[in-house]
């Protein structure tokens, strides 16, 4: 407790970085060595609630995440947010929270799988948990406006090194971007750079191969990054196997399509919803 007190103090009063977003914890249940999913909001209520309001009354204004398990485990998030081990009241005797967001990890597992469908469905799954989650504490603690419980991802990838570098992957990469936007993240946060020396084997889940090169998540990235902005569009398509997404500001468009199939289309983009005619992918 007082060294999460001291390192907001070195870096938000010492050194005025600012630092807004905090997290407590990594993969709990991971480092407690695995025990019964039923004792992890007792585990993690006892350390978070003391660290968080010794870090909140050094700074006030912080917003802090967590618990950051290796995966959205229903059990422990039901317990932690609104149940008996619940983080998400008020501090006792101030006007700020404990916690400002869910945060979880997630590496789609099922071997063999395509990123692009099955790894995207994946998160998809735990994005709209996550989303239900916070609008349930958000009307349970009466929580709006900038005390609005909100959600991000600390970590996400494929599961392997051999998946990471594909094409695939950067399709699921682009689709999670969007995910992000549709159901109001505040962060998703991939991990990682580089490791592994970009050796596409074991623990590679770099953001560039081992010469320099960007991969394709790297790529899918970029895209939003460079041309995103303004407010998210939700996009329809006529096949499933296409998926799409879009932005707009004060006139400017812009627009991620992505083919996950084998068939290559003639296509037509329309930026509203009036019928498209003809027989080119819509």
């Amino acid at each position: 407790v007082a060294a999460a007190a001291d390192l907001v103090t070195f870096l938000n009063v010492t050194h005025d970085r600012k630092i807004k977003y905090w997290n407590v914890g990594n993969e709990p249940w991971l480092q407690a060595e695995r025990p019964s999913m039923s004792t992890m909001g007792n585990f993690v209520e006892d350390y978070f609630k003391p660290m968080a309001a010794a870090m909140k009354t050094v700074d006030p204004s912080i917003k802090i995440y967590g618990p950051d398990f290796s995966d959205f485990y229903d059990e422990a998030y039901d317990d932690l947010f609104g149940g008996d081990n619940d983080i998400t009241g008020l501090v006792p005797g101030k006007s700020y929270y404990y916690i400002d967001g869910l945060s979880w990890h997630r590496y789609p597992q099922a071997d063999n799988a395509d990123p692009a469908v099955a790894g995207a469905a994946d998160m998809l799954e735990r994005v709209i948990k996550a989303k239900n989650k916070i609008d349930f504490v958000n009307t349970l603690h009466t929580r709006t406006g900038d005390n609005a419980l909100t959600w991000g991802v600390g970590e996400y990838n494929s599961k392997s090194g051999e998946t990471v570098h594909t094409f695939a992957n950067g399709q699921m990469f682009g689709q999670m971007l969007g995910y992000s936007m549709k159901y109001e993240a505040r962060y998703i946060a991939t991990w990682s750079m580089y490791e592994n020396s970009g050796s596409r084997t074991g623990t590679d889940f770099s953001m560039i191969d081992g010469n320099g090169t960007p991969r394709a998540s790297y790529q899918h990235m970029k895209f939003v990054t460079q041309y995103f902005t303004g407010h998210y569009a939700d996009g329809m398509t006529s096949d499933n196997n296409v998926v799409a997404y879009g932005a707009v500001k004060e006139g400017r468009y812009s627009a991620m399509i992505m083919n996950r199939g084998g068939s290559s289309f003639n296509y037509t983009l329309r930026f509203n919803t009036n019928a498209i005619e003809g027989d080119n992918l819509k």
